[in-house]
């Protein structure tokens, strides 16, 4: 159903519990990220009237044992050949100013689309209401396989789903976030995984030597960040 429609919603695939959990020190980044913005130090990316938060496995815990969750859903799926390319928070809060902001994720784009095939695979975990109100993700079905499907043409669909729930969803389609009409922000994580032979988005290696906390370095030391370095010789020469 990802291949060929773009995306699904597995039901339930996270305990609330723990996203609850999750949901209280998102709340704390995004007021600091906030603060930060009025004082003109935060967060510089509105795309789309959105705020992007990254480094997220410095920031806490919660958000290894999440991605940690998400990983098994490559492992019970035999895709355990990719690894971690970005992981990150996108909030949206009613903006005056919104607009829909179209695109695919790394590494595809209409030149290359037919080129990368089953290279990619990504994840929406919302954190609370997902749907028209709050401004979930705008999809376009089967612009995966199809480069000639035009978002601002053709129909998209709104995804919804529920707290617990995981949208699974192949990057090659075209998506955007929607407009969040509510009067509260909404948050979702998303990550994304490609072949280990593509350079990833985020240096998740350094990041981990940056962990304060050994017990959460061995967290981390169990995710799939590795990645295939191109060979260089003694001059930097990587030509083979």
């Amino acid at each position: 159903q990802i291949r060929e429609k773009g995306y699904c919603v597995v039901k339930d695939y996270f305990k609330k519990e723990f996203l609850i959990k999750v949901i209280r020190r998102v709340n704390i980044i995004y007021r600091a990220e906030i603060f930060l913005n009025y004082l003109g130090f935060g967060n510089k990316e509105r795309l789309g009237g959105n705020t992007f938060i990254g480094n997220l496995i410095l920031k806490s815990k919660e958000f290894i044992i999440l991605i940690s969750e998400v990983q098994k859903y490559l492992d019970k799926n035999d895709i355990n050949e990719y690894a971690l390319s970005e992981y990150f928070l996108v909030s949206n809060l009613s903006e005056k100013y919104f607009n829909e902001w179209w695109h695919r994720d790394f590494p595809h784009s209409n030149e290359n689309l037919k080129v990368f095939d089953n290279c990619s695979i990504g994840f929406f975990i919302p954190l609370g209401e997902f749907n028209s109100k709050t401004g979930s993700t705008k999809i376009l079905p089967f612009s995966n396989k199809n480069i000639e499907l035009d978002p601002t043409k053709d129909h998209s669909i709104q995804i919804e789903s529920n707290l617990g729930d995981l949208v699974v969803y192949d990057p090659r389609s075209f998506h955007t976030g929607g407009k969040n009409i509510s009067n509260k922000p909404r948050h979702l994580l998303i990550a994304i995984y490609n072949r280990k032979e593509f350079i990833p988005c985020e240096d998740f290696e350094k990041q981990r030597k940056l962990i304060f906390f050994n017990s959460q370095r061995k967290m981390v030391n169990k995710l799939y960040i590795k990645r295939y370095k191109p060979f260089s010789n003694f001059f930097g020469r990587n030509k083979n």
